[in-house]
């Protein structure tokens, strides 16, 4: 890195890996890990190194937005840009996990049951918003690193090589996040795919 990191400030789009991402490099840097806005609280940010996470509704907060400006310029913080090319993708993610109450895992062996997608309380509207949100927060603060969800392996240090001291063995790392289901995968167990496949066709092609 360009800068002597000690702190890591991340924003990405809701379901696009940001808990492997901005956990991982949390335990490979070994600084105080948070989750959200939590950060912005009084929780010693000034002190010790961290690493966060911060999504689009946070940011709508005038004092949050303040304060991710001034820290994503600062020199001992390495502010991080997350975000997924796929978005049928990411919006299947979110099904998936709304229907299992399941948003993240740590474990490698997971059964999916199947789901079902409700045309009534349909995400997808609500997603092209947030979309749009996605870009002008890029253009409208400091960002030193960007990384793409589908450019990520699932190897941590493959996708983290960069961060990777050579002369430590890394024996500490804990059993971390992982990828709950493929694409495919959740295709393969959502009840109702087809009727979904066209109203997102509908809206992301008008």
């Amino acid at each position: 890195m360009e800068k002597h990191i000690l702190s890591i400030l991340g924003y990405s789009q809701p379901r696009a890996g940001s808990t492997y991402v901005f956990h991982t490099l949390s335990q490979i840097i070994q600084n105080r890990w948070f989750i959200e806005q939590m950060m912005f609280n009084d929780m010693g940010v000034n002190s010790d190194p961290w690493t966060c996470k911060i999504h689009d509704a946070h940011l709508q907060h005038p004092n949050i937005s303040k304060a991710f400006r001034e820290f994503s310029i600062r020199k001992d913080v390495c502010s991080i840009y997350l975000y997924r090319d796929d978005k049928e993708d990411r919006i299947l993610s979110h099904l998936l996990a709304q229907a299992s109450n399941r948003y993240y895992s740590q474990s490698t062996d997971i059964a999916l049951e199947p789901f079902t997608w409700d045309k009534d309380n349909d995400p997808i509207q609500r997603f092209i918003g947030d979309d749009m949100r996605d870009m002008a927060i890029r253009d409208t603060y400091h960002f030193d690193k960007t990384i793409r969800y589908e450019d990520l392996t699932g190897d941590w240090r493959t996708d983290f090589a960069d961060w990777i001291d050579p002369s430590k063995d890394y024996n500490y790392m804990p059993q971390l996040y992982r990828k709950i289901a493929s694409k495919q995968d959740k295709i393969a167990v959502m009840t109702n795919y087809d009727a979904f496949k066209k109203e997102f066709d509908r809206w992301y092609t008008e």
